[in-house]
């Protein structure tokens, strides 16, 4: 986790922080757009970096909806699957951004 990766440095934390809330955002919007386009190649690519920030930041609880997304369109299989758990994810990282967001502000 982020947590054991920084050593104790609390300003090391704030910037991965800060700098997970900007990429990650992007992440979704870039993954998104290439679910709607059925670049599911592409999305699987996309998922497996989005799913190394994710976890980084403790969102335990996407890991086997990241993996199943991941996996799942690589493979071009289940694809109505995929995106039911994508738009989960998008509204359980909806409730983690606000609480990341308040602990950026800190």
């Amino acid at each position: 986790t982020l947590q054991q990766a920084s050593l104790g440095s609390d300003s090391f934390v704030k910037e991965m922080l800060v700098m997970l809330a900007k990429e990650i955002p992007e992440m979704i919007a870039e993954s998104e757009n290439l679910l709607k386009m059925e670049e599911m190649e592409l999305f699987s690519k996309v998922i497996h970096k989005l799913k190394s920030s994710l976890l980084t930041l403790g969102v335990e609880v996407l890991r086997n909806d990241l993996i199943f997304m991941e996996e799942q369109s690589r493979k071009g299989l289940h694809q109505e699957n995929v995106k039911e758990k994508f738009y989960q994810m998008l509204e359980l990282w909806s409730k983690a951004k606000k609480e990341l967001d308040q602990v950026i502000l800190q």
